[in-house]
């Protein structure tokens, strides 16, 4: 179990979940990036990320893990980030994803993250996650 991102690239005049849900028809495919280039960025924003598997990044630091699913084509069309961390997360995801021109989508919440504190989506996880480990869900 863990807070699910799909990391995306969106034509320009996608800046806001209310662009997103305004959009007709359906988006333009727009790749991140090479693997290589992802690779690169990745670390930037999660210093130490272990890509032994390149299709599958992982990194654990203060705040939580996050692992990485980019897939095996050679150009990076989406990545999804499973994150088990706490709050400051974020931050380090919209290091990474606000760099590159990308999006991350929280699959909890629907929403956009557009700053680092946007974490209804992580709470909402956090909360699940807590009552599945007690018992209670």
């Amino acid at each position: 179990m863990s807070w699910d991102i799909i990391v995306l690239r969106f034509p320009e005049s996608i800046q806001t979940t209310a662009d997103l849900e305004a959009q007709t028809g359906p988006l333009p495919e727009l790749p991140l990036c090479s693997v290589e280039e992802f690779h690169a960025r990745s670390a930037e924003a999660f210093p130490g990320v272990d890509w032994t598997d390149p299709t599958w990044g992982y990194w654990r630091g203060d705040e939580g893990s996050v692992e990485f699913n980019i897939g095996s084509d050679d150009t990076v069309r989406s990545a999804m980030l499973h994150v088990r961390a706490r709050a400051p997360i974020v931050a380090r995801i919209l290091a990474m994803s606000d760099a590159a021109g990308w999006k991350a989508l929280d699959t909890e919440s629907g929403n956009l993250l557009t700053g680092p504190t946007d974490t209804s989506g992580l709470q909402s996880w956090r909360t699940r996650r807590d009552a599945a480990t007690r018992g209670d869900a």
